[in-house]
């Protein structure tokens, strides 16, 4: 967190570089941290009883998240799209595993694609960027929640599936956890050279791209 958020973000020296790797992937790390909570929080519950205990955690986030980017405009506010994410969730969460991964990575490549086909073919999607607050107009809140904002589902649901993926492996299998530290690093930094990015905007954790958030 200190190394994401504080300290310089220009890249002139080699020391300053290596400083800037984990620069900008906070964010994804978080949202798959958040799919593996949600995971684990949707088995053995079912019905109304995990209705009742998923709703005031998706509501708290979505007032608390368009309250904040309400009070400002400097920074890029997540929390209403970690609320959307939540819903998402029990929606997906029945699919067997090799369902829920081949929708991962249908998403993997369709989101950024449709993100990019948005930005081209639909005139004034510019002005759209911005995150949703209490005051945005609905046609243009509902273009940032999917398409168009700092965190988009069309892309940021793809990590969160992933850490619902993670959710179903056996985690206290050694063999499972190394694997995972082999091939967990890389992934945030390809997930955010792959994803589309907004002009430059910081976040609520601090400075970010849209593409790889902070």
């Amino acid at each position: 967190m200190i190394v994401v958020n504080v300290g310089p973000t220009n890249a002139d020296t080699v020391l300053e570089r290596l400083y800037l790797v984990p620069y900008g992937r906070a964010s994804v790390l978080f949202v798959v941290v958040a799919g593996l909570g949600m995971g684990l929080f949707l088995q053995g519950r079912t019905g109304t009883a995990m209705w009742r205990a998923l709703t005031w955690r998706v509501l708290l986030l979505l007032v608390l998240g368009l309250l904040l980017q309400t009070l400002t405009d400097r920074v890029n506010v997540i929390l209403a799209t970690y609320a959307l994410l939540f819903l998402v969730a029990p929606l997906v969460g029945g699919l067997r595993t090799r369902a829920l991964a081949a929708l991962t990575a249908v998403l993997l490549v369709a989101g950024p694609a449709l993100i990019v086909a948005t930005g081209l073919l639909i005139p004034g999607v510019a002005s759209m960027e911005e995150g949703v607050s209490l005051t945005s107009p609905p046609l243009a809140g509902l273009s940032s929640f999917l398409l168009t904002g700092p965190y988009p589902l069309a892309s940021w649901t793809v990590p969160f599936l992933v850490g619902m993926l993670l959710a179903r492996a056996d985690l206290r299998d050694v063999r499972v956890l190394r694997r995972l530290a082999v091939w967990g690093g890389p992934r945030p930094r390809c997930w955010g050279a792959s994803w589309p990015t907004t002009p430059t905007r910081p976040s609520a954790r601090g400075p970010t791209t849209a593409g790889c958030g902070c």
